[in-house]
């Protein structure tokens, strides 16, 4: 039963949209995205690292790097940029890629609710990451980056996405990959409580992309709160962003791993010790994963998919 709220949002200028939002930074090589912020006075990585364009910034992050961030922020607002809503809202985002077509709801979720374990996770995170992204919040307030999160279908919010859908578009724009992205602001306050009912209705959520935002924004809520005496659970610091997509509009990638070794095995050794707990089929193109327990390998120039055991997922 998450807690989502709206909340008074950053936009680009409508005439900047395409140059002002950018994938994440761990998404590019530092000489790509070097390169995409000297090209791009507009692009949101000069508020992610301004070390792009300076590599010479030397001294503490919060001396350098944080002040750096706060100008660039200041000048992007100044310079209307990104511009503030005016009300609070709750939003419809949409994502066509490749076909697929991903239609969901922005919002704020409490923090309480991960801490809690209404939201599911199922993926370990790293202490350094998320103390790297903690700071990040921490210092320039910017969370610019939804969690995505996975819900049982409600038809309510189904119905609520549907009625906006037919209106015009906050935003709309084709970024550089070719995805087409569009969002619609959702201002009416019965429509606001009927989605923050629908929600507190679900059992549990669970989480499809973001392990470590939401970690790292746990982490500063707690500091933040731990040091405000009057700490009353409804300050900003105890919300982060999400988008709630239901299990319709969400597919499952395969997760890939390069393994350059063996650890001393030869393929045939190593086929013999994976036979105790999968039934193993040659394949003769490459095999993507479709459901649940089942692996695709290539191994010397073949490929093989993997099925667990019947009666091991059973015990």
């Amino acid at each position: 039963m998450p807690f989502v709220k709206p909340f008074h949002a950053f936009k680009p200028a409508k005439q900047l949209q395409e140059k002002v939002v950018t994938r994440p930074l761990e998404n590019y090589s530092t000489g790509e995205a070097r390169l995409i912020a000297s090209e791009n006075p507009y692009t949101f990585l000069h508020l992610i690292n301004p070390e792009l364009d300076n590599p010479y910034l030397r001294g503490t992050r919060q001396e350098l790097i944080y002040k750096k961030i706060a100008e660039n922020i200041d000048q992007f607002i100044e310079s209307g940029v990104i511009e503030r809503m005016e009300n609070a809202a709750m939003y419809v985002y949409r994502v066509e890629n490749n076909g697929m077509v991903q239609t969901g709801i922005w919002t704020l979720t409490h923090v309480n609710d991960y801490l809690s374990g209404k939201i599911k996770k199922h993926e370990h995170t790293v202490e350094r990451r998320e103390k790297l992204l903690a700071d990040y919040l921490q210092q320039t307030g910017l969370d610019a980056n939804p969690v995505l999160i996975t819900y049982k279908p409600l038809k309510p919010v189904t119905v609520i996405i549907a009625k906006y859908l037919n209106t015009g578009s906050l935003m709309d724009f084709t970024f550089s990959d070719g995805s087409k992205h569009q969002v619609w602001s959702i201002t009416e306050k019965d429509d606001m409580k009927q989605l923050q009912e629908a929600f507190a209705d679900l059992e549990c959520v669970y989480i499809a992309d973001g392990h470590h935002r939401i970690a790292s924004m746990t982490k500063m809520g707690q500091h933040s709160a731990s040091l405000n005496a009057d700490h009353n659970g409804t300050e900003g610091y105890n919300f982060f962003t999400s988008v709630y997509m239901d299990t319709n509009q969400v597919k499952v990638l395969e997760f890939n791993r390069l393994v350059r070794d063996l650890g001393g095995l030869t393929p045939e050794v190593l086929l013999n010790c994976l036979q105790k707990d999968f039934d193993i089929l040659p394949k003769e193109t490459a095999f993507h994963p479709a459901r649940l327990h089942e692996i695709g390998m290539y191994l010397n120039g073949k490929w093989m998919k993997f099925c667990r055991h019947v009666e091991q997922l059973a015990v």
